[in-house]
This record gives C-alpha cells, structure tokens and sequence, in this order.
C-alpha cells in the first residue's frame, strides 16, 4: 500500500501544478462554476485556474477584476484572444477597467482580449490591465482601445511582469499609450505596438526608472506627441533587440526612440519612416547614452536620422543610415560614417512599403556583405527574398524593384551594369554641353539625313 501512495506522489510531481489545481469555468451568459469571473477568481486557492469560454464577457463581475494575493491564473479556454473578449465598456462618466493584479496577486493572464477600459483620473493607471507590486506572466492577449492616465493598455507599478506575444492597439494615455512601467523591470517578447497614442510621452512605451528588456517588438504607427513616438525612456535602462520601429511620430524628439538621461542599447533594430523634428529614428539627451549595433535608420521625415545633444553619448557600430528627409550622418555622428562599419546604402528592403522588412539577396545589410564585409546582419530581418533588387526606369522615374516588378511597369532594369541605388537618379537623360552654332549643326545633319532617299 505504501509502495502505491509513493507512486501516485511521484506521478503527481511529474504532471506539474496543473495536475492539484481547480480548474473554474466562467461563460459569459452567467451559467458555469462561477457566474462571473471576479466570482471565480474569490473562489480560487494559490495555482488554481479560472477559464473562460469564448464570447464577450460584460458587466459587474466582468470588469474591474482584482487579484489581491491570490496566485491564480486567468486563462481563455479556446487560446483565442479574438473570440474571448473582457468588454469594460468604460467611459469618462463611468469608468471602469480590466484587471488589477495587487500585493502579488496574479500568476498568469492568456489568450483574452481586454477593450474599452477607461482609467482616467490622476489616481488611475491601466486602462486594461494594471499590476501593483505583483508580476504576472501575460501571453497571447490583445489590449485594444483602452484609455487611461498613464499606461492605456497596460501599467506596471514597482513590478517585473513578463509579457508575451501580445498586441496593443489604439491604446491611449497620458503618457505610455500601450505601456507605461514606473520603478520596474517588464521584459517584453514578440509583442505588437500599434496606433497607440501619448498626450505627452511615449506613443508605444513610456518608461520611469525602469529597466526594461524588448526582444522582437514591433511599434507602428504609434504617436508620442511631444516625445518618444514608439518608446521614451527616462532615468532608466533599456535593451531593445532585433525590434521593429515603423511610421511612428512625434512633434518634438525621437521618432522611433527617445532617451532622456538614460542608458539604451539598440541591437538588430529596423527603424523605417519614422518622424520627428529632432532625430526622426532616435534622440538622446540629458546626460544619456545610447549606443546603436547592427541596425538600420532609414527613410525617416523631418530631422536627421539620430542627434545628441552635448551631454550624452551616441555610438554606432556596424550600422545604417541612408535616405532620412533630413540628412543621414550628419553634426555630431558624421565622423562615424564609414568607421566600425558604419554604412550609408539602400537597405533594399523586399517590400517596406507593405510592412515586410526583410532583406533581397543583394542588400548590403546581408550578413557579411559588401561594403560591410565584416559586420554580421544589419537590421532586424534577414534576407527574405532571393531576387535582386535594382534600379527600374520609368522614363525618367527611378524606383528599385525586382526584374519582374519593372517589367510589369514597363520599366528597363538597370542590369548592365547594375545599379543598387536611385541616387543619383540613372534614369535622367545625360544632358551635352554644346553651343548655339553646335545644335544648328546638328539640326542641318539632322535635315540632310532626312532628306535622303
């Protein structure tokens, strides 16, 4: 008998905690364990899970949820967030939010989608999702159209969450339109940022003597009206690696980032047509550094690609600037302009122009490339597609694209020799210097010729 209990312990430790937990199903007509999920989440002891069956869950009980203490998991049962939906439905006359985790209450969120929450006074924070001296694990969910002070679609307090695989859309805040960490430690993986919006500060993040670790994020589209268009970073660290920063704006500095009196790493980064009226890709200042490695800054409107001011520190390696409205290695970084393999080319993206930044064959960003033979991978996508991308003239347009693209267009594929690059453009008809007497001659050859039978 005792042999027995031992192999049933045994076995137990191997299924893992899932094995001793209960498991609470909620749905959103009120019928299951538990008529609502705050119900639920009462119910629960440390590990236990509450599942939610798709549908829309509103309403008292279904808003406002708070983990206080209480190591529970909330989780969708199907690990669709666009079919299992938290519908605050607040508003400015009755605000309302998604979940708070408080004291260390929370073990995980998944595969949900939290909209609608409004937080918006000054004691408020979180729009969807806020976590207060607790550090959940939070995967798989989408943060949509939520408003708050600070923090639209998720605020961090004094905590170390780690984030997933999640989507903020359309978020807005104060500051921090997606996220807005203050004393905390986030780390951030294979998350989406976009058309997230700051009244002040940081359009996609906004972070506050944080130290803050994103790993494959993308931030479109987002807006930081007076700074940080995609993140703002103040008195606190960040490493942003293999990231994507795309159409992000703001009026005054850091299109795609901004780090003031703070201390970032940019490591395989793409920053892509991102606009600011200093440093469209990035600006550093207030005594910050922020050191760029393997990453691409292009086509960016307004300032220059990167600025400085004379306090802080801005240093590339193995990087590359080309085609920003507002000049490339300019001022203070121009002398790093072909020093540690530091570039100024046409990434020669496959189609950036429909968001896919990988890189054609012939990039100079390719790994090991020329003019950058040693430096590894520029950018934070590899090559992608295996047709050359070249010059195409259109009359007098130049544009680069693939053999078969120009032809479609009617173009000629400036293959012999083969051009990487529209400036300067070679498609103007090369103009010959002549006098006035020299084009009469060529007229009256022109004339004779005709003339002959």
């Amino acid at each position: 008998m005792n042999s027995v209990i031992r192999v049933v312990m045994v076995a137990l430790v191997f299924v893992g905690s899932d094995a001793s937990a209960v498991v609470y199903t909620v749905r959103s007509d009120g019928t299951g364990d538990h008529p609502t999920i705050q119900a639920a989440v009462d119910a629960c002891e440390e590990g236990d899970i509450v599942e939610l069956a798709d549908g829309t869950y509103v309403g008292d009980g279904n808003r406002d949820i708070t983990l206080i203490a209480t190591l529970a998991t909330i989780r969708s049962q199907s690990g669709n967030p666009e079919a299992c939906v938290i519908d605050c439905g607040g508003s400015e006359e009755e605000p309302h939010q998604g979940i708070a985790f408080r004291a260390g209450g929370g073990l995980s969120l998944e595969g949900v989608m939290i909209r609608g929450g409004f937080a918006i006074t000054y004691d408020d924070y979180g729009g969807a999702v806020s976590c207060d001296l607790s550090s959940p694990a939070i995967s798989n969910c989408i943060f949509k159209g939520n408003t708050a002070y600070i923090g639209g679609g998720l605020a961090c307090i004094s905590c170390s969450p780690t984030i997933h695989s999640c989507s903020f859309i359309e978020n807005t805040a104060l500051n921090g339109g997606g996220i807005d960490c203050h004393y905390s430690s986030p780390t951030l993986t294979a998350c989406t940022f976009t058309g997230n919006v700051a009244e002040n500060h940081g359009g996609g993040l906004y972070a506050y003597m944080s130290s803050t670790t994103l790993t494959d994020c993308v931030f479109s589209a987002n807006s930081g009206t007076q700074n940080g268009g995609g993140c703002y970073l103040i008195d606190s660290t960040a490493r942003l690696e293999h990231c994507t920063f795309s159409g992000n704006t703001t009026d005054d500095r850091g299109g795609g980032l901004h780090c003031n009196d703070s201390e970032g790493q940019l490591i395989n980064c793409s920053m892509y047509a991102n606009s600011a009226f200093h440093g469209s890709g990035a600006c550093v200042h207030s005594h910050g550094s922020l050191s760029i490695e393997s990453t691409v800054i292009v086509y960016g409107f307004g300032s220059t690609a990167a600025i400085r001011d004379g306090s802080s520190d801005l240093l590339f390696t193995c990087s590359n600037i080309y085609g920003n409205e507002g000049g490339d290695w300019l001022n203070v970084i121009a002398a790093q302009l072909g020093e540690d393999g530091n570039i100024s080319e046409d990434p020669l993206f496959c189609g950036a122009e429909g968001g896919d930044f990988t890189l054609s064959v012939s990039s100079p960003c390719a790994s090991f490339s020329p003019p950058n033979e040693e430096c590894d991978l520029i950018g934070a996508w590899p090559v992608g597609c295996d047709f050359e991308i070249l010059a195409c003239c259109v009359e007098q347009e130049c544009q680069l694209t693939s053999e078969e693209d120009c032809n479609s267009l009617g173009g000629e594929w400036m293959i012999d020799p083969p051009q990487m690059s529209c400036e300067p453009n070679p498609c103007l008809t090369p103009v010959m210097k002549t006098t006035w007497g020299g084009i009469k001659t060529l007229f009256r050859s022109g004339v004779r010729e005709s003339e002959q039978p």
